[in-house]
């Protein structure tokens, strides 16, 4: 009988194993397409752009080119088992201390809760890792807004830190929290490597994700589609490189300016 039981828990084991393997290559594929299905968009709108130039410049009766692009269907912030508190109405500005309630659903973005030239630190925990994120709001006062209110409602805690897609470090989710923002547009479409970026969807609106370039590979793929807005940079994005992909156990926010 105990030899049976040993072999039940090791097979219970080995398929929850093989379920956060699957569910860990799901998001890698989601967000893949994230940023090709914008890289694919605007190399399409590159070719057909001449083609139709004659047809455009024919007369008010011209047709146009429509948008044709798509978002994911809508999946929460997190899981039933690992959402946090709700804010129904208004969403306030949170309080900075730390005493904020965790929070991952929304009705309505917050409003302005940082002022507009302000800097700030993310510090992120994850098992034995603990690393921290600058955001200057000087950049995008309403991405690094956006960014800096979640640490304090503690949105990010628990979830994913997920590494080693295409040259990109990205903390967040593939759904949103209730709401997602406008993004805004990267003064000559750079990303240099140690970028951190708030991510942008194939439509170009924010809902709290952050990436950062740790390498030339990601920095030239966000370039082609400059639709992600950077946030702050990091000076050592070797040790980031090496962080395992994990979930987020605490995260807070700091002024720093």
């Amino acid at each position: 009988m105990a030899r049976k039981q040993d072999v039940q828990k090791r097979r219970v084991a080995a398929e929850k194993r093989a379920d956060a393997r699957r569910q860990v290559e799901q998001r890698r594929e989601r967000r893949r397409r994230l940023m090709i299905g914008g890289v694919v968009g605007f190399l399409a709108l590159a070719l057909v752009l001449p083609l139709t130039a004659g047809i455009l410049l024919a007369g008010d009766d011209a047709p146009t080119i429509q948008d044709t692009t798509s978002t994911f269907p809508e999946i929460p912030w997190l899981p039933p088992a690992q959402a946090g508190a709700s804010i129904t109405g208004p969403t306030p500005c949170p309080a900075t201390d730390g005493t904020a309630d965790r929070t991952t659903q929304f009705d309505s973005a917050p409003p302005m809760c940082i002022a507009e030239d302000s800097t700030h630190d993310l510090t992120f925990t994850s098992g034995d890792a603990t690393f921290s994120l600058p955001v200057d709001a000087g950049l995008d006062p309403t991405a690094a807004n956006l960014a800096v209110t979640f640490a304090h409602y503690r949105t990010y805690e628990q979830v994913q830190i997920t590494t080693g897609i295409d040259g990109l470090l990205w903390i967040g989710s593939d759904g949103d929290a209730g709401f997602t923002i406008p993004g805004g547009a990267v003064a000559g479409g750079s990303y240099p490597v140690g970028s951190v970026v708030m991510v942008a969807d194939v439509t170009g609106r924010l809902w709290g994700t952050i990436a950062v370039v740790l390498d030339e590979l990601g920095s030239t793929l966000l370039q082609v589609d400059p639709r992600h807005v950077v946030i702050g940079t990091v000076d050592d994005v070797e040790s980031l490189a090496g962080l395992a992909d994990a979930t987020v156990t605490e995260v807070s926010a700091t002024s720093t300016g």
